[in-house]
């Protein structure tokens, strides 16, 4: 995003707010968040992780109907892309490669695999069908693995990269 963007012309990152839904009830959590510090900068340390369900809103702050849209100051958003840039690990054939990925835009894993940093490595024996997701929680430690099936750019799952994830792709069988 940059200044001015349409999609978030006035945001309010003092209350950005996170329903959570509770697992077997109708129920929901509420997670209130301020994300700005003291100088209106994103303070990334309040950064919370999503789960699948969760519902983010970002409500259109106060202001005079005359205000120009802001959308993301530059500060703000130079704070934000350099969050979320990271690396990749890309594991084929025992050989490691680190792909530059940016988890604000294209980091799905289609575009991970179909790309042509992976598609320098990748073998014809690699096994596309059976690729595996290895993503490690900074704050608990505890690791997620997915099996997914990236066979085709237009089948593969809407799985979103992290940096820091290792993506194994095995050898066919």
């Amino acid at each position: 995003m940059s200044s001015g963007d349409e999609a978030l012309p006035f945001p309010d990152f003092a209350h950005i707010t996170i329903l959570r839904p509770s697992r077997g009830s109708t129920n929901e959590t509420k997670i209130v968040i301020n994300l700005l510090n003291s100088t209106n900068g994103i303070d990334v340390s309040k950064d919370v992780m999503l789960e699948f369900g969760d519902e983010v809103q970002i409500s259109e702050r106060d202001h005079v109907l005359g205000d120009k849209k802001v959308g993301l100051t530059d500060d703000q958003s130079k704070t934000l892309n350099d969050f979320l840039k990271g690396r990749v690990r890309l594991v084929v054939h025992g050989q490691t490669v680190e792909i530059p990925v940016h988890h604000w835009y294209d980091s799905k894993i289609s575009n991970l695999l179909w790309g042509p940093e992976a598609r320098n490595v990748l073998l014809s024996s690699s096994d596309l069908w059976r690729v595996k997701v290895i993503r490690r929680d900074a704050k608990t430690g505890k690791t997620r693995e997915w099996v997914v099936d990236c066979s085709s750019p237009n089948a593969a799952p809407d799985l979103w990269l992290r940096p820091g994830d290792v993506v194994e792709v095995p050898e066919k069988p």
